[in-house]
């Protein structure tokens, strides 16, 4: 199969998918994006946290993450950082899981988490305001 042919298969299924998504869920479906994006990110923030120093530790942390002006700003205006920066931290859980019991599969993944994020731009959150 050609590179030409995968496009044209990739873009049809994805073209099903959003239809079938669209009918489902309704014409607001694309206000949940940022709110669940919002919700995964305080999540894998809560989970490493946690892992690393306790649950309390993981939830302060991810109030400050929530309250931090760039998190905060992201969460109500439509921008490729919060991904980004969700799917670096996919990358980070899967390392320290990977740490604690090794698996191919996971340092997989994390590569595949890790490389997208790079693309999109994950330097904001970085940077001092």
């Amino acid at each position: 199969m050609n590179i030409a042919a995968l496009d044209r298969r990739l873009r049809a299924l994805a073209e099903r998918f959003l239809s079938l998504a669209g009918r489902r869920i309704g014409r607001t479906a694309a206000f949940w994006v940022l709110p669940l994006l919002n919700v995964a990110l305080l999540v894998l923030v809560f989970l490493i946290a946690a892992r690393a120093a306790g649950a309390v530790f993981g939830l302060v942390l991810a109030a400050v993450t929530f309250f931090n002006f760039h998190v905060f700003e992201n969460s109500v205006i439509i921008m490729s950082d919060l991904p980004s920066m969700g799917l670096l931290l996919l990358a980070a859980f899967l390392v320290h899981r990977n740490g604690l019991s090794a698996k191919p599969i996971r340092s997989l993944l994390a590569g595949a988490c890790f490389g997208p994020s790079r693309l999109l731009g994950f330097f904001r959150f970085l940077r001092p305001p």
